[in-house]
């Protein structure tokens, strides 16, 4: 009948509660009272957030063949699957390998000549004279940008409205090249685009590290609750996706219907998002300016972001802004989190000063962290190699694929580490 479908009409508006969880009263909030149904402390023995650790070397019939630790890792399993090493590539397919993956570029004919022999002396310094190439860094460069979603300025541009503009993106894209030709560790390249205000305030010109986010989709009608909601999911998503392999967005109307990541852990890193604003930082005190110290002209500006008033977000019930849950505090994800030993669970680290920008980088490139070291390393491996250790980079959780080779990831991930978490290094140790 008409009214019993005008009642699911109703019900379906209201949430489409389970009206078995909660009183009559309470209807429209259920979904966000509830305790979540996530097992974490069951849920954390998933192999991607299991300790990063050294293995013992395996046991294989290729020792000749080997040159290395990676090489270990894999004769054992080619022997496994009852294969056998490929032979030693030319002197010219491997010049060509080495320059194309590591600069981007045909080696120069010179080279060809000096290095036809090939000796692994000369191999090795021909590796040193590409890593310290300018076109290394312009080459690895594209590699984050992709992942941080880079572009000079931005797609949705109406009429002549400049006021939405990064004229000055390129500065950022500079910074990005400098700090990989410099080989600055990739745990401090993380916490200098995440607060470089912070990390480093006497020396403003790493401030242009901030356009990680700064330089992110700004959207019309940015005032509006539903606009404002839509650029924190796009923060979180390329900081999670990214950095940690974790499709935390998903949850931003739900748990997460796969992984251990809470609606609460959603909203708790939004939080920080919602507790910065971008800025169009003057390039000199002789620009003009606007209202907060914006520059009055994008073309003026370096696009970086900064601190607002804190703010702590109530959970959106399905997403909806208008209908407010439980407010989290700004944090980090609770899976990896330490486990309070009253409770025996898991406990998410809270932020508390400003935005949280700085505690969140530190979150991220505590040695502790299980996922940073080994989604960059994997990213690694598939650019030099062709095909990375764990086929989907930008997600090990459980829609994911398992790594081919666990014990060689791992491992090569806790030498990373060692090594100052240095790109040059891990690119010399692959090739």
């Amino acid at each position: 009948s008409a009214e019993v479908i005008h009642d699911f009409e109703k019900w379906i508006a209201d949430g489409a509660f389970d009206p078995r969880e909660a009183s009559e009263g309470d209807k429209s909030h259920a979904a966000e009272t509830q305790k979540s149904e996530i097992d974490f402390v069951a849920r954390k023995e998933f192999w991607s957030f299991q300790p990063i650790q050294r293995h013992d070397l395996p046991e294989h019939g290729f020792a000749d063949w080997s040159r290395g630790r990676i090489d270990d890792f894999v004769a054992a399993k080619i022997q496994a699957s009852g294969l056998h090493p490929s032979k030693q590539a030319t002197a010219s397919r491997l010049l060509r390998r080495l320059s194309f993956d590591l600069v981007g570029l045909p080696p120069e004919q010179n080279v060809k000549e000096e290095l036809a022999s090939m000796d692994e002396e000369s191999v090795s310094e021909y590796v040193d004279a590409l890593l310290s190439s300018d076109a290394f860094g312009e080459h690895w460069a594209r590699m984050w940008l992709d992942l941080m979603r880079f572009a000079d300025d931005q797609a949705h541009i109406v009429g002549n409205n400049s006021s939405l503009f990064f004229p000055n993106a390129y500065r950022y894209r500079d910074w990005v090249i400098k700090a990989l030709n410099d080989d600055v560790a990739y745990d401090e390249f993380i916490r200098l685009q995440l607060a470089a205000d912070l990390v480093t305030p006497e020396d403003v010109s790493d401030d242009l590290a901030l356009g990680f986010m700064g330089l992110g989709p700004k959207y019309y009608r940015r005032n509006s609750p539903e606009v404002k909601a839509d650029e924190w999911e796009d923060r979180v998503d390329v900081l999670s996706r990214g950095l940690l392999g974790l499709t935390v967005a998903c949850a931003r109307c739900h748990d997460h219907k796969y992984d251990p990541i809470g609606t609460a852990d959603y909203y708790a890193l939004a939080g920080v998002f919602a507790s910065i604003e971008m800025f169009n930082r003057p390039l000199d005190d002789k620009k003009e300016k606007d209202g907060k110290g914006h520059a009055k002209k994008p073309q003026d500006a370096m696009h970086i972001v900064r601190d607002k008033s804190p703010q702590d977000l109530a959970i959106m019930i399905r997403g909806d802004v208008k209908r407010r849950g439980d407010v989290v505090p700004r944090g980090f994800l609770k899976v990896l989190g330490e486990v309070n030993p009253a409770s025996g669970e898991l406990q998410r680290a809270e932020f508390k000063s400003g935005s949280g920008r700085l505690e969140l980088a530190e979150q991220l490139t505590s040695p502790q962290n299980p996922l940073v070291a080994r989604v960059f390393v994997n990213r690694v491996w598939g650019k030099l190699i062709g095909e990375p250790l764990v086929g989907t980079p930008s997600n090990f959780g459980a829609l994911g694929e398992t790594p081919t080779h666990p014990e060689l990831l791992d491992d090569l991930s806790a030498r990373f580490m060692e090594n100052d978490w240095s790109l040059k290094w891990l690119c010399r140790e692959i090739v």
